[in-house]
């Protein structure tokens, strides 16, 4: 399964930010990614992107080198990498992001959007 979040940053700008499952759940990575992301001023934590919307494909995740999180804009060139050693040349026939189907879908996202909330809440605007 494969997770397309669209956020946009404090600065105003949409990216496409895609997770998966590997070694630990898509939900997990969108933690990881959250915490990783986030700005500290003055000994609080302030969330550095909203979530626009949340689509999901039950195509496989990226299954080789343990990628986390990818943009969407980087997602084929990771594609296409995908079984291959770092001195090997691409894989000759690689899965085709294009051909990927995202569909809005609740339960992932509500699931994500209530993590998120609680984050945004319990930390977003209080002492950390």
């Amino acid at each position: 399964m494969i997770i397309k979040m669209k956020i946009i940053d404090t600065k105003g700008e949409e990216s496409v930010m895609l997770f998966g499952t590997s070694y630990k759940t898509y939900l997990d990575q969108i933690q990881d990614f959250y915490y990783r992301t986030q700005k500290w001023i003055d000994h609080c934590c302030y969330p550095t992107y909203e979530v626009i919307s949340i689509e999901v494909s039950k195509s496989k995740w990226k299954g080789w080198g343990g990628l986390k999180w990818c943009e969407e804009k980087n997602f084929q060139h990771e594609l296409n990498r995908e079984g291959v050693q770092q001195n090997e040349p691409d894989n000759p026939k690689p899965r085709q992001y294009s051909e990927m189907k995202f569909v809005k879908e609740y339960y992932h996202s509500a699931k994500i959007k209530d993590w998120l909330n609680r984050q945004y809440q319990e930390r977003g605007m209080v002492d950390c």
